[in-house]
């Protein structure tokens, strides 16, 4: 695996990348400069998911816009932390909820 920021300085790997071997989902994210991770799994609490999420806003310095989809147990809590962390963090409750709210974001 390469890091896709990476890779405007390695045009080298770039020829060799085949997108029908990469997630359709990931695929149409990298057209629009976006990052797009799909995940497989079960129910994870919310709060939890919220106080990571947080965590790692805080360490990387978060200064742009970041949209979370928080939906499950402890769905209420989670977004609190979320909403209570002073970061540029907004909370949607669908995929199609959170590309509305990224687009108003950034517009």
């Amino acid at each position: 695996n390469f890091d896709s920021n990476a890779l405007y300085r390695q045009a080298e790997i770039v020829a060799y990348r085949d997108l029908d071997e990469e997630d359709p989902d990931e695929v149409e994210a990298s057209k629009f400069d976006l990052s797009y991770i799909s995940l497989d799994g079960n129910i994870m609490r919310c709060d939890t998911i919220a106080t990571g999420v947080v965590a790692a806003a805080r360490e990387t310095h978060l200064s742009v816009p970041l949209v979370v989809r928080m939906k499950g147990t402890n769905e209420d809590i989670g977004k609190k932390i979320l909403s209570d962390s002073g970061l540029p963090i907004i909370t949607a409750d669908s995929m199609a909820d959170a590309a509305t709210k990224i687009v108003a974001a950034v517009s």
